[in-house]
């Protein structure tokens, strides 16, 4: 292994970094998968000037941060350092509400292959980050037992490929006009829990990728 020329300020801070992932229950992968992500982001390179990357402004746009008018109207504040930050806070926040294969097949009681071969057959939705497949909290229920969200199959049938995993958060876990309980608005993921019908669901996703 090679030695590392870091100060200490850096060790202690991916000492804490260690400390903050195991008392929220987050293993290795985790941690691993997080940095890979942070190099990847530090390697990407602005064709927009000073500004933000291609990629970088369509994962902002992509994951509902701001909209695109939004966006061409702020984007000067990326010398300050605010949208690079809202950047990485999107990426952070949608690796941290998601589960590695491991951590899947602890909760559910299979093995690791199990859970990849699902994933494979569209039974699992996940995305790869730091190189890695990570599979969003939204789609599993943990009461009283962990269990696969109903009717997923149907729905990572009808998610585009090139979605972005946030947006996708989004609209899965947001009150959706049109899916109601009690006369509330609910979001999918509440929906397909209380066993409301997923056609209603691809209903509405279908609108909401048109919009």
């Amino acid at each position: 292994m090679t030695s590392l020329d870091v100060s200490d300020d850096v060790l202690i801070a991916l000492g804490a970094l260690v400390e903050a992932s195991r008392r929220h229950g987050r293993g290795d992968a985790f941690l691993v998968g997080a940095l890979k992500d942070l190099e990847t982001s530090l390697e990407e390179r602005s064709p927009r000037g000073d500004g933000l990357s291609t990629e970088q402004a369509a994962y902002l746009t992509d994951s509902g941060a701001f909209a695109s008018d939004e966006l061409e109207a702020t984007e000067a504040s990326v010398r300050s350092g605010t949208l690079e930050r809202a950047v990485r806070a999107t990426r952070s926040a949608t690796m941290r509400d998601a589960f590695s294969a491991s951590e899947v097949a602890s909760l559910l009681g299979i093995d690791a292959s199990r859970v990849r071969h699902r994933q494979a057959k569209g039974h699992l939705f996940a995305f790869l980050a730091g190189g890695k497949r990570w599979y969003p909290r939204w789609q599993f229920d943990g009461s009283p037992t962990w269990t696969v969200l109903p009717s997923l199959a149907a729905l990572v049938e009808a998610l585009p490929e090139d979605l972005h995993p946030a947006t996708i958060g989004g609209f899965m876990t947001s009150p959706q006009r049109g899916l109601r309980i009690d006369g509330a608005n609910v979001s999918p993921v509440v929906w397909l829990r209380s066993g409301g019908d997923v056609d209603e669901v691809l209903r509405l996703l279908e609108g909401y990728l048109a919009s």
